[in-house]
């Protein structure tokens, strides 16, 4: 009899009687995934696309609801000078370039809104994500590039630093924009990219000093290339002229910018400030333990969790040896060992930096660069645990990265951060209450760190007017509202009253006059650290856990037990001295001027007897400004004098602080008395 059962069952085929119904299942379900992975093989701009497009709305979704962070606001403020070259002059007294500045400059001008301002850091995040599949692509093959986009998009770290108005994107943008030209270039004999190299080389560089580390290390890696002659002729012409640009460009930026940073204020802040652990203190630190404790922390913060950073470090390592080991494999053959030193030697760089306390190295987004290089080793050694298998990788994808995110976007800055807390609604609300509370302007004070915010929104993203403010204050106005600060970044809580007092002292405000304390920035407001201490105002709000308005009317300010002693004994100096002069003269002068923050109720009643017409300081010193005040018709006066104040009057009283009598302007100024502290003095003006 003849046989007619075939020897094989033709593929994709099972012989139902032989299997079971378990078996059949497993192998149709190899075979739909198998038609899945070849349909993402043969469709793979489809993932890529899916992947950027991804990560633009993560992007856009965290930087779409929650208001400008101090650094933000500041970067605007800096961006929002009359021309570009104040603002490039103004740039060279800070720690970064001015492209930043420079591309925000024109948005300034048309008053956008916060998210257009941020969306050049958005769009470059979302290229750098772009660049980073095509030069893993060309240094490796297209799925290595598929895994190391789709890090480079959903990396907590990386969608943070680019959603906000931060220079970080673009340094991370130009950079994968460069090693993509330079290996594109090489590998298509590419005149055109090779000088796309050099410019965006250029680019990053103006866009943050953390491209150095970006700039040597492509430079020994193309010169490699060089000399193993890969790059030649018309190559090697357009190679000379993109390092000669970028060598001149960072000769410039050295010698009009980066030198006269050593020795600075900026300098001497950042190493004394939060970023003194990332740089090395022999008397504190260990070589080899700043390296592993800082390179451990570096990759937390790019992968938002030690844990997790630690893994990644695991792979980076691990990768790198693999590269060493195996090499490239390119054309059938395996080679390029120097591969990995284009991932490792950055991190070298910014080591030495710490070490010789030249750059932060730690834990913080000033490293966010590093991301370039710690995600291609990561992203070999994933490949050749995967092999090319598109449609694993994105399904792994779909899985990992909202969990990835979910539990870590609030550790993205490297410190927990709750976006519900810096909703742009909330200190929309906070401005609004302020215009309520003093419809027609007011006096705003803050310090340097809730300023930049608050003024952005109070101004409507208008720059103001800069005004002459006295020694440690700076003063903007628009619209009605002066904007007082402190010259330092955040005031404590137990200061508060002290600082306050000093300005109500120093701009003359007369008691009872209505100020707007305003706190709004990272952490914990004023009102909270108040209560904490059991100190409350009456016309504060709270907006959220860090925006917080406090209305405090002059003379109602909590100070310190030895100001407010001070201030007592000033005022009772002032009344003693009025009282003595009310017992000694029998004939009421014209005028008597007195310090505008000690001018209450008593003191005009005193003041009353001395005198047919009393005027604060800040009523006499405007009205002398504006040429209204005929002083002759107000002669023979008195003014009462606080010693060291720094109130503004007319320039022909500041000779009252030395304490003597004196001629000026043909007006005599007659010592009449001091208290026995010296906290106060009263001088009789009378025409020479």
């Amino acid at each position: 009899m003849t046989n007619t059962t075939p020897d094989h069952e033709p593929p994709g085929r099972l012989d139902d009687s032989a299997a079971g119904p378990l078996s059949r299942w497993v192998a149709n379900a190899q075979l739909c995934w198998s038609a899945v992975n070849h349909w993402f093989e043969t469709n793979f701009w489809l993932p890529v696309l899916v992947v950027l497009a991804g990560g633009l709305l993560a992007r856009v979704l965290v930087a779409l609801p929650t208001m400008l962070n101090p650094d933000e606001a500041m970067h605007v403020t800096l961006s929002s000078k009359p021309t570009l070259w104040a603002m490039y002059r103004n740039d060279l007294a800070g720690p970064d370039p001015s492209l930043m500045h420079a591309v925000l400059f024109p948005l300034c001008k048309l008053y956008c809104s916060d998210f257009v301002l941020r969306l050049p850091s958005i769009l470059a995040g979302t290229l750098a994500v772009f660049f980073g599949y095509k030069w893993l692509k060309e240094l490796f093959d297209r799925t290595t590039g598929l895994i190391g986009m789709i890090l480079l998009a959903f990396a907590p770290a990386a969608i943070y630093v680019s959603s906000e108005i931060r220079a970080y994107a673009l340094v991370i943008c130009f950079s994968l924009c460069a090693l993509y030209c330079f290996e594109a270039g090489v590998r298509r004999q590419s005149f055109a990219l090779m000088l796309f190299f050099g410019l965006a080389q250029c680019l990053a560089l103006l866009s943050q000093y953390s491209a150095i580390m970006l700039l040597f290390t492509a430079g020994c890696y193309s010169l490699y290339a060089v000399i193993r002659d890969r790059i030649r002729g018309r190559m090697l012409r357009a190679w000379l002229i993109a390092e000669v640009s970028t060598v001149a460009l960072l000769v410039f930026q050295y010698f009009t910018h980066l030198s006269k940073l050593h020795g600075s204020q900026v300098e001497s802040s950042m190493k004394g400030g939060f970023l003194s652990r990332a740089y090395f203190n022999p008397a504190r630190d260990k070589v080899l333990t700043f390296v592993a404790t800082r390179t451990v922390a570096a990759f937390g913060f790019l992968f938002t969790s030690r844990p997790v950073g630690f893994v990644a470090l695991v792979m980076f390592l691990a990768g790198v040896v693999l590269l060493l080991v195996r090499g490239v494999a390119r054309d059938g053959r395996r080679g390029r060992r120097v591969t990995a030193f284009l991932f490792l030697a950055p991190w070298m760089v910014a080591e030495l930096g710490g070490l010789l306390a030249l750059y932060p190295y730690a834990g913080m987004r000033h490293i966010s660069l590093l991301l370039v290089f710690a995600v291609p080793a990561i992203a070999f050694l994933l490949r050749q645990v995967v092999g090319r298998r598109p449609a694993v990788i994105m399904l792994a994808a779909v899985v990992l990265v909202p969990l990835w995110n979910v539990t870590r976007i609030a550790y993205a800055a490297g410190w927990p951060i709750d976006a519900r807390e810096s909703r742009r609604s909330q200190v929309a609300q906070a401005v609004n209450f302020v215009r309520e509370q003093m419809p027609g302007g007011g006096i705003v004070f803050s310090d340097l760190e809730s300023h930049h915010v608050f003024r952005h929104y109070l101004f409507k993203g208008h720059p103001g007017t800069g005004r002459g403010a006295p020694p440690g204050y700076y003063e903007y106005d628009w619209g009605g509202f002066q904007m007082v600060t402190l010259k330092y970044w955040k005031v404590k809580a137990e200061s508060l009253g002290d600082e306050f007092q000093r300005m109500a002292e120093s701009y003359g405000l007369d008691p009872g006059t209505k100020v707007a304390v305003v706190s709004c920035g990272w952490g914990w407001s004023l009102a909270r650290y108040l209560r904490q201490q059991g100190v409350s105002y009456p016309g504060s709000r709270e907006f959220s856990n860090s925006i917080a308005v406090l209305v405090v009317p002059v003379g109602t300010e909590v100070m310190s037990e030895n100001l407010s002693q001070r201030v007592s004994r000033t005022r009772k100096a002032l009344y003693s001295l009025a009282y003595g002069l009310s017992q000694a003269i029998r004939t009421r002068v014209e005028m008597v001027v007195w310090p505008s923050y000690y001018l209450d109720s008593t003191a005009e009643q005193l003041a009353g007897e001395l005198a047919l017409q009393t005027m604060s300081y800040r009523t006499f010193y405007d009205l002398a400004s504006n040429g209204e005040l005929p002083l002759n018709v107000l002669l023979p006066g008195l003014a009462f004098w606080v010693f060291q104040t720094r109130e503004a009057q007319a320039r022909y009283m500041d000779h009252m602080e030395s304490g003597k009598s004196y001629v000026v302007t043909n007006h005599r100024f007659t010592l009449l008395g001091t208290d026995p502290e010296r906290l106060a003095a009263v001088y009789l003006i009378e025409q020479e």
